[in-house]
C-alpha cells in the first residue's frame, strides 16, 4: 500500500546543508532530548519574515504556524504532534 503526503516536500538533509550558497542560509542540528520542543539559539538576528522559513526533519518539510513558531526573537517552539528525537536531523532554512 502506497502512502501519499501532500504539501510536503521530501530532501535529503545533505542536499541543503549548504551555508551560504545564494539567498539561502542553513543552521543544521539535532534535539539533545527526546521530544524536545524548544531549540535555543537556533534563528539568527538577521531573519525577520519568519513566515518564509523553512525547517526540514529528516529531509521532510515542516510549515511555520503549523508545525513550529518562532518565539523570543531566535528560538523555534516545536507545536506539531510528532515528538522530535535525538537522532533526527533538522535543518533550518532562512534568508
Amino acid at each position: 500500500m502506497k502512502k501519499i503526503i501532500k504539501n510536503y516536500i521530501v530532501r535529503n538533509p545533505s542536499d541543503i546543508t549548504v551555508i551560504g550558497g545564494g539567498k539561502y542560509e542553513t543552521v543544521t542540528f539535532s534535539p539533545t532530548i527526546d521530544s524536545q520542543v524548544l531549540f535555543e539559539g537556533v534563528v539568527p538576528l538577521t531573519v525577520s519574515e519568519y513566515n518564509k522559513t523553512e525547517l526540514y526533519i529528516n529531509g521532510l518539510r515542516y510549515n511555520y504556524g503549523q508545525d513550529y513558531t518562532i518565539i523570543n526573537l531566535h528560538t523555534i517552539e516545536w507545536v506539531s504532534d510528532y515528538p522530535p528525537q535525538i537522532d533526527d536531523v533538522l535543518v533550518f532554512v532562512y534568508r
